[in-house]
């Protein structure tokens, strides 16, 4: 890996004598009532003091560097040294105003650099261990990631930090004990923060530049039907609606055309009461995000008979901004087992507006000249409108398709008709892939695509295209070929007699093999035309963080992964069976 460094140092991250003296002159002073000369981390105290990025404790002028450091002061210091600026918005449940790290927690997750755990908490008071306090320098520096290390205590670093600390012992900001261990869940303590960051400030760490921030668009989405509420029902129910990025100042507007059900109310609730308006009065009631989820809009007609029908036009203004409509024709004819109105496709979908419409039918249907069912599909994934694009409704074969076949080879009909060019999909894909293989990633594909989407902005807001489509499936596909390439690495290590039994197996496939594909996911040929560093970065983590979550979540459940894996190498792992193993834990929309 290329190193570009001020100078060169190899700091002791932990109770040894620090070697960082060649750019700073120690001088025999008293620096606190517990830090001398003597002591092994005076020279990084001092720098850190003389530069004002620490204090002690003035009650006994000590410095007290024994002590463990919370995650709330480990941000605080990064802060300072970066010149974060504060920021206003709160992300975490446990972060509150009038606490003195309020502003500093707000600035570090606004960096980019903090993001807090899963059931939204940050715990600004706990004590940061050693391979978090890892991540979240390598993060606020955007450090290029590591491969591997070579501490004795390697195989418990989590999977999560192990590209973060490789990627900091590379660079020789950090490195371990005399005993040769990372000791990674151990505690920080003062001492260490102080040699780390005067490392830090003294090296040049090869990085990534940051993504240009995009700016955020609100969207919104529409069902593709308004239920009956029964079949001899006066009403119809508009209910799964969501909102995000919004101002908080959503207003849904009605148009009514072709009525001949007569006059009809809105029924509605907001703030746990139950509300019913005209059409007319509603579209001077504003609603939040959650208010609009909850909401359930119930349209009651008034005289309607067998024949009686009406078009419904459906808006959703953010602000005075329309972020999404829809058409729908509903009939009250003949009471059938389950009546609906339909959907009338009223526009695409453009930076993560109203999400496109199609209606699911029991087999693909022959489709127009003009439409690219691919860009549908990964518009469809911006909107989060998965139901539409799943079944048999011939979007998801289209954009596995595209995927698994890099959507370049020279076999393709790009330019023919939309229907040819999905029927010559799976033909040319039989002849580079295994069909069976293609069934048998497709579930994780499905769940990927929406990894993706769910977590990287710039590719949740992008304006996609036929000409942008090929891009954006090439992120799609390094992160399919993740788990592609993993199958290969776990079929090779449990066929490996050097690894003896489930843990050893195990380790040697997550820790050392895993996250190697992550690093080398983009030096394939077929990545050539991703120039984009900054993507490239951004959906590598996305990697790091989707199989750890996958592999965790098998972990925990009652027959965890490593165990069912130990199982069915007993007569050779297969790759049909990695894949069906995995599928058994794919992560749903609230573990995203």
């Amino acid at each position: 890996m290329y190193k570009n460094r001020k100078i060169s140092l190899l700091v002791a991250f932990s109770l040894i004598v620090s070697t960082f003296t060649s750019c700073m002159q120690v001088f025999a002073e008293q620096l606190y009532t517990d830090v001398d000369e003597n002591h092994w981390a005076y020279a990084s105290v001092k720098y850190m003091k003389d530069n004002n990025y620490i204090s002690g404790y003035p009650e006994d002028g000590s410095y007290r560097p024994g002590n463990n450091i919370t995650r709330a002061e480990f941000v605080t210091i990064l802060n300072k040294i970066k010149g974060t600026a504060a920021a206003t918005s709160n992300p975490f449940t446990d972060n509150n105003a009038g606490d003195w790290y309020y502003d500093q927690i707000n600035a570090a997750a606004a960096g980019g650099y903090l993001t807090g755990y899963g059931d939204g908490t940050v715990r600004p008071n706990g004590y940061i261990t050693r391979e978090e306090a890892a991540v979240i320098v390598a993060q606020a520096y955007n450090a290029q990631l590591g491969t591997s290390v070579s501490y004795t205590d390697a195989e418990d670093i989590s999977a999560w930090a192990l590209p973060y600390v490789a990627a900091l012992t590379e660079y020789e900001v950090l490195s371990g004990y005399e005993d040769g261990s990372f000791r990674p869940q151990a505690n920080m303590q003062r001492a260490e923060v102080a040699v780390l960051f005067a490392a830090i400030e003294n090296t040049v760490i090869p990085t990534i530049a940051p993504a240009t921030p995009t700016p955020t668009v609100p969207y919104a989405s529409l069902p593709d039907t308004i239920e009956r509420e029964s079949t001899d029902s006066n009403s119809f129910v508009l209910g799964n609606i969501e909102a995000g990025n919004t101002s908080g100042v959503l207003v849904l507007d009605l148009t009514v055309e072709d009525n001949t059900a007569g006059d009809f109310t809105v029924t509605y609730t907001k703030d746990g009461e139950e509300q019913t308006v005209t059409a007319e009065e509603l579209s001077a009631v504003t609603f939040t995000e959650e208010e609009f989820a909850a909401a359930n809009f119930t349209f009651n007609f008034a005289n309607p008979t067998e024949t009686s029908s009406a078009t419904i036009t459906v808006s959703i203004t953010d602000d005075g901004t329309e972020i999404a409509s829809k058409v729908y024709e509903i009939s009250f004819g003949a009471a059938t087992p389950s009546p609906s109105a339909t959907v009338r496709p009223s526009g695409g979908l453009t930076g993560g507006g109203s999400r496109p419409t199609s209606t699911p039918t029991p087999t693909p249907t022959p489709l127009p000249e003009d439409r690219d069912r691919v860009v549908e599909a990964l518009q469809g994934y911006q909107s989060g409108d998965y139901d539409v694009l799943a079944g048999d409704t011939g979007y998801m074969t289209d954009m596995l398709g595209v995927i698994l076949s890099n959507d370049g080879n020279e076999d393709f009909d790009t330019e023919g008709s939309q229907t040819a060019y999905a029927e010559n999909a799976q033909a040319v894909l039989d002849t580079i892939i295994d069909a069976d293989k293609f069934d048998t990633l497709r579930d994780i594909n499905e769940n990927v695509i929406q990894y993706v989407i769910a977590n990287n902005e710039d590719l949740r807001i992008a304006s996609i295209d036929t000409d942008a489509k090929k891009e954006y499936v090439l992120y799609f596909r390094a992160m399919v070929n993740v788990i592609d390439q993993a199958a290969l690495a776990a079929i090779d290590v449990y066929g490996d007699d050097s690894f003896v039994g489930a843990d050893a197996k195990f380790e040697e496939f997550s820790t050392n093999r895993a996250p190697q594909i992550v690093v080398d996911m983009f030096n394939d040929p077929a990545y050539s035309e991703l120039t984009d560093s900054d993507m490239k970065n951004a959906i590598q983590i996305m990697a790091i963080n989707y199989c750890t979550a996958l592999f965790n979540k098998g972990q925990q459940d009652a027959t965890n992964i490593k165990d069912q894996l130990e199982e069915v190498a007993a007569d050779g792992l297969t790759y049909e069976e990695f894949i069906a193993i995995l599928d058994q834990y794919l992560l749903t929309t609230d573990e995203m």
